[in-house]
């Protein structure tokens, strides 16, 4: 019986720590700034990552690559207020990893997109970059996720208001210009928070001591 309480108040610890850790990691005070949204893709969610996890998309960080009269690139880190690995018991000890491997638990994800102007002054997405953030055709609810790699033409992605459309397809946050669960329900992010920031300055203020 005591080692039973001993098992269950280490459990109880480990969850008010990691409480504590979630709110204190989920402040970012990176600049927020102002873009036209033909520059933000829409993301597209299983509904069941945001109702059942907790794992919505809370902004995005965006990073100038490169700036000319006719093509600008982006790289976009998106922030995710975690992520869950799809079992419970594992999710706990999946946590316990990320935490003392990245010092956080919320779930950040990088790619690049690049830009051209048009004759007609219109900004269209020329190629999108995803480096080892690709789901390839892997479903949400795979455990065992491999992240590929894959450079896709802008022509290849539906448009909403002359926006692309992004499709998160797995637990893990990994995208894709298709949708490989069509029969899950849908969360859009038309709207989000927008940061100026790098990668790594987005990494920094997860950091411990940051």
């Amino acid at each position: 019986m005591k080692k039973k309480h001993t098992i269950l108040n280490l459990v109880l610890l480990f969850i008010l720590f990691f409480l504590f850790a979630g709110c204190s990691s989920s402040k970012i005070t990176l600049e927020t700034i102002n873009i036209d949204k033909v520059f933000l893709p829409v993301f597209v969610s299983p509904q069941v990552d945001i109702q059942k996890g907790g794992n919505g998309l809370t902004g995005v960080a965006l990073d100038l690559i490169q700036n000319q009269d006719n093509k600008v690139i982006y790289q976009y880190t998106c922030i995710f207020a975690d992520e869950d690995y799809p079992d419970f018991f594992l999710n706990f000890f999946y946590d316990i990893f990320r935490y003392f491997k990245y010092h956080r638990l919320m779930d950040t994800e990088s790619f690049t997109i690049s830009f051209i102007k048009t004759p007609d002054d219109i900004w269209k997405v020329e190629k999108v970059i995803f480096s080892d953030v690709f789901s390839k055709d892997q479903t949400f609810y795979k455990k065992k996720i491999v992240h590929y790699q894959e450079s896709i033409d802008g022509s290849n992605f539906i448009l909403k208001d002359s926006r692309i459309i992004i499709y998160i397809n797995t637990w893990n946050h990994l995208f894709s210009n298709t949708d490989n669960n069509p029969n899950l329900q849908k969360q859009l992010f038309e709207s989000y928070p927008v940061y100026a920031g790098s990668r790594k300055q987005v990494e920094q203020l997860f950091s411990k001591g940051k």
